[in-house]
């Protein structure tokens, strides 16, 4: 029979996600702010504001397609890594497949300055 996890242990893989929560809540607020100010603020305008397509905003609409991007495809990355049978292991052998596109995307962005 499976042992019971105390309660304290339970808190504590909770906390793990809350910094990331917290990052990810702030940078998402900060990014509706300063791309679709509300009135009276002076920023440049940056995108188009207001409503684009179908009562959707650009903001709305790109915030929207990454994470049905990421529904689709954070299954299908798990599944692939459940059944790996890679000699670093499963989850690691993915990490380390991923680190050469990672850093050549990310060189690419810092080189040529692209925001995302």
């Amino acid at each position: 029979m499976a042992e019971r996890l105390p309660l304290w242990k339970k808190w504590m893989y909770a906390l793990g996600q809350l910094g990331w929560s917290l990052t990810s809540f702030a940078i998402g607020n900060a990014l509706v702010y300063f791309y679709m100010p509300p009135e009276g603020v002076n920023f440049t305008q940056f995108i188009q504001k207001g409503i684009v397509f179908a009562g959707l905003t650009i903001v709305g609409l790109a915030l929207g397609t990454s994470r049905l991007f990421d529904a689709i495809t954070d299954p299908l990355v798990a599944t692939l890594s459940d059944r790996s049978k890679l000699k670093l292991g499963r989850r690691r052998g993915y990490l380390a497949i991923s680190v050469l596109p990672f850093a050549l995307l990310s060189y690419r962005f810092y080189r040529h300055r692209v925001i995302i």
